[in-house]
């Protein structure tokens, strides 16, 4: 009979599983418990430090909204880089309104450039009465009157009585408003900010003259060229005054630029004034020339830095049923340059009106003694043509080859210019074209861009701030239309077909389960 060894290996396993284990202390247990748990707050919290370190340091922002709402434009960034003293903004709007929206992003963008230097308040002047009635006390002791909402750009130097370094912005123009559904259609905070900020850091307010008296003058309702300029100039921060020339003919020295609208008297008295003006580094000229008026001496005098106006005009005339038509309303688009149409290239455009065409010469003896450099900044599309005979009933081209020529409309003019972009140098700076309309009121959106660059150009602010449309967040309204027969087609997807849907799933599942 044979037996189980004593020492088998079931033996061993049994009699090891009958030993109670030795427990280990309770005080060492929790203690090794909270060291863990230490260990692993400290670890937790170097893991949030260092995300937020990094964070700070390699941020990263994209903007996929419609309008880029929360994107400036590069030009603007370029500016607040040159921006040095620290500024104040203070918005006094409702709390939860449409301007407050608006402003929040943009400001935050403005701040994010500006680190330090730029601090923004925030007044609701419906709830916080307190806060707003102090604000205008404030502000009345620097003789600034503040009574409705609006954003006040100021340069926060900490002096007293700083009325001159002060920016007023209006609620009512930080948006463009369509004139019949009344609704706002763009919002122009980052244009307005730009020419405040540059108002209340730089002290330069250059002066450039209207000629009042030697020129042609045109009203419409909405008034003249003169308002647009004057409204551009404004946001430029630029003075532009009055300047009847046949009164006052030593008043040129007091002018960093004329401007000149549709001249048609000009006397060899205007020319030498004209001319001293204008050949003076770092001055400039716009020239607005009206075909229908036209003056062969002012002609002459452009002639003398190689501009030749044509007696012409710029159309496109085709026979219909009801007998020839001739369209003067040009079509145009602005030319890629590194000076007035920088942003604007291939952009479209209409000048109304009548229009001629400009020749420019090349390498004559002036230009070449006095450097002058000639660039085209304006050409019609390819249906348009200049034609000097303009007045027959149904114009023709001669030959077909001449409406491939490129025509120009508006030229730069730049009298001594360095050849090396590098050099800096003083030049005086020209815009001329041939078609005045484009500054008359109401005017387009791209010709005010293109007279915004025009006067900043003639008066070397080459790095400046983007004043125009450019910088406008457009409002987009984006509406699905509906038929009754797709309203009938959801209503019975998401009252019958989406409920029975989710019952017959439920039976399933319980039938399964039940199984």
């Amino acid at each position: 009979m044979t037996t189980e060894p004593e020492h088998s290996p079931e033996t061993a396993e049994r009699a090891a599983a009958e030993v109670p284990a030795v427990m280990m202390p309770a005080g060492i247990r929790r203690g090794r418990i909270g060291f863990n748990v230490a260990v692993q707050i400290v670890l937790g919290l170097v893991l949030f430090g260092l995300v937020n370190v990094v964070s700070w340091r390699r941020f990263r922002q994209w903007d996929y909204t419609y309008s880029r709402s929360f994107t400036l434009a590069p030009s603007t960034e370029k500016f607040l880089e040159e921006v040095k003293i620290p500024v104040r903004v203070s918005v006094l709007a409702q709390r939860g309104g449409a301007v407050e929206k608006d402003l929040v992003p943009l400001l935050d963008q403005y701040r994010k450039h500006l680190k330090s230097r730029l601090k923004v308040d925030y007044i609701d002047t419906l709830r916080d009465v307190q806060a707003w009635e102090s604000f205008k006390v404030a502000t009345a002791k620097m003789n600034i009157r503040v009574e409705t909402n609006g954003i006040l750009v100021q340069s926060d130097t900490g002096k007293e009585n700083a009325a001159s370094s002060t920016q007023w912005i209006p609620e009512e123009t930080l948006y463009d408003i369509d004139p019949e559904k009344k609704t706002p259609i763009a919002f122009k905070g980052e244009s307005l900010l730009n020419s405040a900020l540059r108002g209340v850091t730089s002290p330069e307010r250059p002066r450039v003259a209207w000629v009042t008296d030697i020129v042609k003058k045109r009203m419409v309702p909405e008034g003249s060229a003169f308002n647009v300029l004057a409204d551009i100039a404004a946001r430029q921060n630029i003075d532009l005054e009055p300047w009847p020339v046949l009164q006052y003919p030593d008043a040129e020295s007091e002018f960093r630029a004329v401007i000149v609208a549709r001249p048609n008297l000009f006397g060899s008295q205007q020319e030498a004034v004209f001319t001293k003006l204008f050949e003076k580094p770092g001055n400039g000229m716009i020239v607005l020339l009206d075909p229908e008026e036209p003056c062969p001496e002012f002609d002459r005098f452009l002639a003398r830095y190689g501009v030749v106006p044509q007696d012409d005009r710029v159309l496109h005339a085709y026979a219909t049923a009801k007998g020839p038509i001739k369209d003067f309303a040009v079509d145009v688009r602005f030319l890629e340059t590194d000076g007035v149409t920088k942003g604007l290239a291939m952009v479209p455009t209409l000048l109304l009106g009548q229009t001629k065409s400009l020749r420019m010469l090349a390498q004559t003896e002036t230009q070449r003694d006095q450097n002058i450099e000639i660039v085209p900044l304006m050409t019609p599309s390819d249906r348009f043509w200049s034609e000097r005979r303009y007045s027959e009933p149904l114009p023709t081209i001669d030959q077909p080859e001449e409406k491939q020529k490129p025509v120009c409309v508006a030229l730069s003019l730049e009298r001594g210019a360095a050849k090396d972009p590098a050099v800096r140098m003083q030049s005086s700076r020209m815009v001329v074209s041939g078609n005045a309309e484009l500054a008359m009121p109401p005017v387009s959106p791209q010709n005010y861009d293109f007279l915004t660059h025009s006067l900043n150009w003639v008066l070397h602010r080459d790095v400046t701030a983007p004043n125009d449309s450019t910088t406008d967040k457009v409002k987009h309204r984006f509406r699905i239309d509906i038929t009754p027969a797709q309203w009938k087609r959801l209503f019975l997807i998401t009252t019958i077909v989406l409920p029975l849907a989710a019952l017959a799933a439920g039976l399933m599942i319980w039938s399964a389960r039940r199984s």
